[in-house]
């Protein structure tokens, strides 16, 4: 089967069209991700390119042939513009037209060699664009996706490609004098244009992907504080506590009140109470260690496990919430008050690794600590409940702050 031009140019511009609407369909339906409107954008910029070159090949002005290589670079320039924006890096819209405008410079510098300096513009340009949309997406693999891979082997295959018809093209180029193409380029063209086709489907299915992944996320996060819920607690805490007990490690549950919310809320009003629930969440991850995991199971309750942490470890721990929290003022003048806590803490060496039995066991303790007048930590002993002034070495140093104030480990 022979390929001409005209047949070429024509699937070209279709596909073009096709994959660059779809796109920007997507997008219009949710104008949240803008890659969507710069790839579709670049797709149509692309095929009005292609229609430009098609009648400058048709003995028309050259300002056709310099306009529509123009817009094709600058669609390939648009492809990596918009895998910046995918992986939430700065947009630089001026780099995306830099190889065009470069192009276009020499070109009228030296008309002599146009064609010479076009097969070898078409031989650099889309192929640095291209591998530096793999480029992107490689520095971005921290964020596991499954289409992300695929993503970046189809580019580089269209880099590859690009670089071998561009080759061809100076090839035939430097001996014609003039700008030829074979059934070879032809051939090659042909691929990238399919490629290209695969590149618009595999960046809706990577945008698709990390929507899902976001929206499974919130279900696992409280919105108020910020921490995990009681859905992220059941989902994790099996898998924690598995492999605390597969290490032989102790580990330490500790559930969290804060000490006449219902008062805080009736005094100071909702937005108060919503304001202590949050800068709880901030102070007391703070205080957590790296390997510690909060979550907000009720209103004003909250469950820590702390890995790798006997009694002591979880009182220090503890203390310092406390501690931190109690210096915390709301109100002013005279309601003026502290915001206190009590805190209850159960340890797998004495109740093992069963996550019911932890929380019955550290809710037992908390129960202690509201009976003994609250504002203070107690640790479940099996037959009877102790306060934390009981557990020996009460030197804990104060850890250094982590980088966010919800820092630590993900849950995911």
């Amino acid at each position: 089967m022979q390929l001409d031009e005209a047949t070429l140019r024509i699937v070209a511009i279709l596909f073009s069209l096709l994959i660059g609407g779809l796109l920007l369909f997507s997008w219009n339906s949710n104008r949240v991700n803008r890659e969507l409107l710069v790839l579709g954008s670049s797709f149509g910029s692309a095929a009005v390119g292609i229609v430009l070159i098609g009648i400058a090949s048709l003995g028309q002005s050259v300002i056709y042939l310099y306009t529509g290589v123009t817009l094709l670079f600058f669609a390939y320039g648009g492809g990596w513009q918009t895998m910046r924006i995918f992986e939430r890096r700065p947009v630089k819209p001026w780099l995306a037209g830099l190889g065009g405008i470069f192009w276009l410079a020499l070109s009228l510098i030296d008309p002599e060699h146009g064609p010479l300096i076009t097969a070898l513009a078409v031989a650099v340009v889309p192929a640095s664009y291209t591998a530096l949309m793999g480029f992107e997406l490689w520095r971005g693999r921290g964020e596991y996706l499954p289409s992300r891979f695929a993503l970046c082997m189809v580019v580089g295959l269209d880099s590859v490609l690009l670089v071998m018809r561009g080759v061809f093209i100076m090839i035939a180029a430097s001996e014609a004098h003039r700008w030829t193409e074979t059934q070879l380029t032809m051939t090659l063209s042909l691929l990238i244009v399919l490629v290209n086709v695969a590149v618009g489907y595999l960046m809706l299915s990577l945008i698709k992907e990390r929507l899902e992944t976001e929206q499974r996320a919130q279900t696992l996060i409280d919105p108020l504080t910020g921490l995990g819920n009681r859905r992220a607690l059941h989902l994790h805490a099996e898998r924690i506590l598995r492999r605390q007990a597969t290490s032989g490690q102790s580990v330490c549950v500790a559930i969290i009140d804060l000490d006449h919310f219902k008062k805080i809320n009736d005094t100071f009003g909702h937005f108060m109470g919503d304001s202590v629930l949050r800068t709880f969440a901030e102070r007391a991850t703070l205080k957590l260690r790296p390997v510690d995991y909060l979550f907000r199971v009720g209103g004003e309750e909250f469950l820590c496990i702390l890995q790798a942490a006997e009694e002591r470890d979880a009182v220090g721990v503890m203390e310092r919430i406390r501690r931190s929290m109690k210096s915390y003022r709301i109100g002013e003048g005279t309601e003026a008050r502290g915001v206190t806590l009590s805190a209850g803490i159960a340890s797998s060496r004495r109740v093992g690794y069963d996550l019911e039995d932890l929380t019955r066991a550290a809710d037992a303790a908390l129960y202690k600590a509201k009976r003994d007048g609250r504002n203070r930590v107690c640790v479940y002993t099996g037959d009877d409940t102790r306060l934390a002034a009981d557990v020996e070495g009460r030197a804990w140093a104060e850890p250094r702050p982590q980088a966010g104030p919800l820092s630590g480990p993900q849950l995911t």
